[in-house]
């Protein structure tokens, strides 16, 4: 009998294996693909913005990771280079490496703002000074920011003067698409869909949980009732037939003195 439940056991066992390998339905696949996808790249995103908390202190407001960072252009001075809700890339750069012809970003005193122009000139600091001068411009000469819609003005003549010390960084590359994920992600249902994803795929696999281990606790009351069964028969099957006439013999007297134990009452 020993020999038999250990079998039972055995082949309970790699029922169990069995089904722990059955592969998922591809949909619930995709959504756990996606669901972690999504939640590593926001936690890396949220990693990054406390980074960049930290050092917006040393760049006017700028964050940056590792000396680069990520803008989103707000006005046409730079068109059509940089198109307004386009995104540039920019990295810290030394002041000597900086040439004419390259786009800064820096921060300019006299509006109170981060601005991003094209170098003109660079003046190296004089004996006794460490700080470069650079002057730029921007390149549309209709630009909006030089007067108004209504009394336009040429912006060729127009030029910042700054130090290298305002400087933020030399912009490396622009995406617009980048810049209109972005202005997306800023606006009040950006945010909302950031937060029903991830919540969403948390209450769904909460859920999946919660039903599967409600089936595997049927499964596993139903394999111990089919176990139980087994075990009984099996342990009829090695009675020899004078056990089991035995056995039928004093079933029948147990029910004849429980009838009769009945009528007496």
């Amino acid at each position: 009998m020993e020999k038999e439940e250990k079998k039972q056991e055995t082949i309970t066992k790699t029922n169990d294996e069995k089904t722990k390998r059955v592969k998922k339905p591809l949909y619930k696949r995709i959504i756990d693909i996606i669901g972690i996808v999504f939640i590593s790249l926001l936690g890396v995103v949220f990693v990054f913005f406390l980074i960049g908390n930290f050092t917006s202190k040393d760049n006017y407001g700028v964050k940056m990771i590792f000396n680069h960072s990520t803008l989103v252009v707000l006005t046409d001075s730079m068109e059509p280079t940089y198109k307004v809700g386009g995104a540039i890339f920019i990295e810290k750069v030394d002041a000597k490496d900086v040439k004419v012809g390259d786009d800064l970003t820096f921060y300019y005193d006299s509006w109170g703002v981060v601005v991003t122009h094209r170098v003109l000139e660079v003046t190296p600091p004089s004996e006794g000074e460490t700080l470069y001068t650079f002057k730029l411009h921007g390149i549309n000469t209709s630009s909006k920011q030089c007067g108004s819609e209504e009394a336009p003005m040429d912006c060729t003549d127009q030029y910042q003067i700054v130090t290298s010390d305002k400087v933020i960084g030399k912009v490396v590359g622009s995406s617009h698409f980048v810049g209109q994920v972005f202005t997306f992600m800023m606006e009040p249902y950006g945010l909302v869909l950031l937060l029903l994803i991830p919540g969403g795929y948390l209450i769904y696999v909460s859920i999946d949980t919660i039903v599967k281990a409600l089936k595997d606790k049927e499964k596993v009351e139903v394999t111990d009732t089919n176990s139980s069964s087994r075990a009984s028969t099996s342990r009829l099957d090695n009675l020899s037939k004078e056990e089991i006439e035995k056995l039928k013999t004093e079933l029948l007297n147990e029910m004849l003195n429980s009838k009769k134990e009945n009528k007496d009452e």
